[in-house]
């Protein structure tokens, strides 16, 4: 891909203006101040964000990222893994860990479908006692399919756009490292 292929859609800069605005209203709502908050970054693409997430919390946090994947090896949902999440992660938050968090913040790149969050969430919900919470970078407004809502997020995006940088990739992994939010211009 070369530089002339994208188009800038939002900088660390305006991230951590809107990051910042999120995290008062949840300071607001729920009094982080003093708390023990779990952090679950669905990785790989939400691990910057994250990372932004813990920087800017007034409150001690447990880290437990985790990994699942519900998509197999195209960007479409595979349903039939969706029966049994549990045998589709591939990094499981410890839980033991996360059972001493009076809040846990679940923090994801893009919400698309939902169906990551939306079990992500239901894993946790069904062995941690507290209050749990999604936070995401961009909410994919006009998918065809959405089973999940997150409670937060930061900016909207379009089903028909590629986005990448701040931790997301654009092929195989590359172009994660970008201090910004890209899409693809076809």
């Amino acid at each position: 891909m070369m530089l002339k292929d994208y188009e800038l859609v939002v900088t660390r800069e305006q991230i951590l203006e809107h990051l910042s605005l999120i995290l008062n209203r949840l300071e607001n709502l729920h009094g982080l101040s003093g708390k023990i908050v779990g952090i679950v970054p669905i990785l790989n693409g939400s691990w910057f964000f994250a990372s932004d997430v813990m920087l800017l919390l007034p409150s001690i946090c447990v880290i437990e990222p985790c990994k699942v994947n519900l998509y197999g090896n195209n960007r479409h949902i595979n349903k039939d893994r969706l029966s049994n999440i549990d045998k589709y992660f591939t990094l499981k938050p410890n839980i033991n860990a996360l059972s001493q968090c009076d809040i846990i913040f679940i923090i994801d790149d893009i919400v698309d479908s939902g169906y990551t969050l939306k079990n992500v969430k239901e894993y946790l919900k069904e062995r941690v006692n507290c209050n749990i919470l999604t936070l995401t970078l961009i909410n994919i407004t006009n998918s065809e399919i959405k089973v999940c809502e997150p409670d937060y997020y930061l900016f909207e995006g379009r089903a028909e756009d590629w986005y990448f940088g701040y931790g997301m990739d654009y092929e195989n992994g590359l172009y994660r490292n970008l201090p910004f939010v890209a899409r693809v211009v076809r």
